[in-house]
């Protein structure tokens, strides 16, 4: 793994759902070389009060952020479809797509699919993110031959 490899960290971060999953994931990347981006921290909290204007620059702000990032981690805590939009908004874009499953609950095959990667534990999604790092700079060395 040569560069930062800037991942998109999704998941339910909101301040009613316990995050200690993602919290430690978020420190765990950047422990290893990666730069983990949070978009509810980064871009803002969604509360339902703000104006069309506020919501357009959030949701703007995020697609910034899923376009900057060259890879996906979502965390799957509960039933939470803003995740799933952008699980496919990454595949969708060719980019990889780790699913940390901690309780194992992930079954739906268009789900599934769209991952290039499901991991049940952080140690499992580092190895596959630091695989899928190496595989983007091969393909980056062999565009450049």
């Amino acid at each position: 793994m040569k560069g930062k490899i800037q991942v998109y960290l999704a998941g339910p971060d909101f301040p009613h759902i316990d995050t200690k999953w993602i919290d430690e994931l978020h420190d765990r990347l950047n422990q290893e070389g990666f730069v983990s981006r949070r978009p509810i921290q980064e871009n803002g909290l969604f509360t339902g009060n703000e104006t069309d204007e506020q919501r357009q620059e959030i949701f703007d702000n995020d697609v910034r952020l899923l376009e900057e990032t060259s890879m996906l981690i979502a965390v799957l805590l509960n039933d939470d479809p803003g995740t799933y939009v952008e699980i496919g908004w990454m595949s969708k874009a060719g980019k990889p797509v780790i699913i940390f499953d901690p309780h194992q609950e992930a079954t739906n095959l268009f789900l599934v699919k769209s991952a290039d990667a499901i991991a049940y534990t952080i140690n499992e999604v580092i190895e596959h993110a630091k695989r899928l790092s190496d595989r983007m700079e091969s393909e980056k060395t062999q565009i450049k031959e």
